[in-house]
C-alpha cells in the first residue's frame, strides 16, 4: 500500500488479522476464528491491544482524536436533535455513553454537566439525586469510557474493559436504578 491509497476496511482488518498472526499476537479465541470472522468482528479495543506493543502512543486513538477534532463543529442531525432535547428540557434526560467523541457535549454547550473521570464520577450520585428532584438544571452526561480530549480517559483495551467500571462508576449507575414506573429507559 502506498501513502495515501484508500484500503476497503475488510481488506485492511484481512491484512491486520495476518500480520498479528504473524507475531504470533492472536489470542486463543481469535486464533479459532476464519481470517474473514476476524476482519468482520475486529475491534478497537483489538487494534489498541496490538498497537500498544508496538506504538505505546496508539496512533490509531490519536487519528481518530485529530479526525473528530474536524468534524465535531459540525454535527448530524441525530446529535442537533438531541441537543434540541438537552437544551429544552424536554423531561429529565440523563445520558450515558460509552463513546469517545464530543458531539453531544458541543452541542448541547453548556446545558449538560459532563462525568468523565473517577474524581469527577465521585461527584455524579449527588448530582444525579439533585438532578432527579429537580435541583440541578444540567442534563447529566456520563461517559464510561471516558472522551477524545482526555486520552489517557479512554477505556481502549480488553484489559481495561476487563477490570470493570470502577466503584465510582458503579456508584453513580446505582443511582438511576429505580422501580419507578415513570423513569423510562
Amino acid at each position: 500500500v502506498r501513502a495515501g491509497d484508500i484500503v476497503p476496511s475488510p481488506k485492511l482488518a484481512g491484512r491486520f488479522y495476518q500480520w498479528v498472526w504473524e507475531q504470533g499476537w492472536l489470542s486463543a479465541a481469535e486464533q479459532a476464528m476464519s481470517r474473514a470472522d476476524y476482519a468482520s468482528q475486529l475491534t478497537l479495543e483489538q487494534v489498541t491491544a496490538v498497537e500498544a506493543k508496538v506504538d505505546p502512543s496508539l496512533p490509531t486513538l490519536r487519528e481518530f482524536k485529530a479526525h473528530h477534532d474536524r468534524v465535531v463543529v459540525a454535527p448530524g442531525p441525530a446529535v442537533v436533535d438531541l441537543a434540541y432535547l438537552v437544551a429544552h428540557g424536554v423531561g429529565r434526560l440523563i445520558l450515558v455513553t460509552v463513546n469517545f467523541d464530543e458531539l453531544v457535549e458541543t452541542a448541547a454547550g453548556a446545558s449538560v454537566r459532563r462525568f468523565v473521570t473517577s474524581e469527577e464520577f465521585g461527584d455524579a450520585p449527588a448530582f444525579l439525586e439533585r438532578y432527579l428532584r429537580g435541583e440541578e438544571g444540567q442534563v447529566p452526561l456520563l461517559k464510561l469510557h471516558g472522551t477524545i480530549s482526555d486520552l489517557p480517559s479512554c477505556v481502549v483495551s480488553d484489559e481495561q474493559t476487563a477490570l470493570g467500571l470502577g466503584q465510582a462508576k458503579l456508584d453513580a449507575l446505582r443511582v438511576l436504578l429505580s422501580d419507578d414506573p415513570t423513569r423510562l429507559w
